[in-house]
């Protein structure tokens, strides 16, 4: 019972603020930032779409996007330097996943996953004249 309120929590914070958006001016340019609730809607809607996923998976999913956004954000704000703290996060989302989705979700979600990094990669790659 106290998880389904949690869940209606979370839900309801996030539909609330589901548009809003900050902007931060900086001398030359404006950046737009999303706040934490919007990103973990955002990804959770999306792995919703690419996984199938159930109503009660996607509502359990979000409450774990929202936790491991919040938990680098503040990583973020504190100046971390190394990227064990981060890794921690992921690996702790890997794990709730695990318990979340069914085998065949999991395979897909490394394909996606695996096919991100590498595009992320290309594209650093070209950014930096080809790394050479």
């Amino acid at each position: 019972m106290k998880k389904i309120l949690i869940v209606f929590a979370v839900i309801a914070i996030s539909s609330s603020s589901a548009f809003a958006q900050t902007s931060t001016t900086t001398t030359s340019t404006t950046v737009t930032t999303t706040s934490t609730d919007d990103r973990a809607v955002s990804s959770s809607k999306k792995l919703q779409q690419e996984l199938n996923l159930t109503d009660d998976q996607y509502n359990k999913v979000l409450v774990v996007n929202t936790e491991c956004m919040k938990r680098r954000d503040a990583l973020k704000a504190s100046g971390q330097t190394d990227h064990q703290g981060f890794k921690d996060i992921m690996e702790y989302r890997k794990q709730q996943f695990a318990t979340i989705l069914t085998a065949d979700q999991l395979a897909k979600l490394d394909d996606i996953e695996a096919k991100e990094r590498e595009e992320r990669k290309a594209a650093h790659s070209q950014s930096n004249g080809g790394g050479e």
